[in-house]
């Protein structure tokens, strides 16, 4: 799913973090994205492309729910269109305006300073609402 960051939102990196999101550089093509894991393992995950000009920034939002099936693949398992995409859109949209949650960002801090990864509640939230494993 593809949607335009609101325009209130100076800095699209610190909304990403500020909506759970890690900074992630593809080893194989050095491209860089963002991706929010939805549980301890790294699949299911959000996974966003940015694509900036001058005017504004795109979002590229999909939810990778396993990696490539075999060596050699970048093609994978991700859905990007559907409820669970459309909420996390809309949690992102309202983060880059009204900043976040403070659940949100407990958790978030909660995650860092245990040095693991700890998804959010709305992270967790939309793996359960939507039945992703």
């Amino acid at each position: 799913m593809d949607f335009p960051l609101p325009e209130t939102a100076n800095n699209p990196r610190v909304v990403l973090q500020r909506c759970g999101y890690h900074e992630f550089v593809d080893p194989n093509t050095g491209e860089q994205s963002f991706i929010k894991r939805l549980g301890d393992e790294f699949y299911p995950r959000f996974h966003i492309y940015l694509d900036q000009n001058e005017n504004m920034t795109s979002v590229s939002l999909h939810i990778d729910q396993k990696q490539a099936s075999y060596q050699g693949s970048r093609a994978h398992s991700g859905e990007y269109s559907g409820p669970a995409v459309e909420a996390e859109a809309e949690r992102i949209k309202d983060i880059a305006i009204n900043g976040p949650k403070k659940e949100d960002v407990t958790s978030i801090v909660t995650g860092a300073k245990a040095g693991g990864v700890v998804p959010n509640r709305a992270a967790v939230d939309i793996k359960k609402k939507f039945g992703l494993s």
